[in-house]
């Protein structure tokens, strides 16, 4: 979390999903927006750093949950990986 100080010395904490993910930022905006290429592009740009992909795949994941972004995306290309594990994280397993 970013802190900043204020003239009063009290510390306000950024309370944004993204954390300190100045990248995954504009992506999360984009899924509340119901657009799925920030998220798409940002994924493929993210590499095989594995633990910042399981943490952008879990933050995109929670807007995905209540926008539906994941479905659409899914839908638009079926054969992305990226957008398969984002629907993966997504739906509640079960049957």
């Amino acid at each position: 979390m970013i802190a900043r100080h204020r003239s009063d010395q009290s510390i306000l904490l950024d309370q944004h999903p993204a954390r300190d993910d100045v990248a995954l930022r504009p992506a999360v905006e984009d899924a509340a927006m119901g657009r799925w290429e920030g998220a798409r592009d940002l994924l493929a740009a993210t590499g095989t750093d594995w633990d910042r992909r399981i943490f952008r795949l879990q933050v995109l994941a929670e807007a995905g949950a209540r926008l539906r972004f994941a479905d659409t995306w899914a839908r638009a290309e079926p054969r992305s990986p990226h957008a398969l594990a984002l629907l993966a994280n997504v739906r509640p397993s079960g049957p």
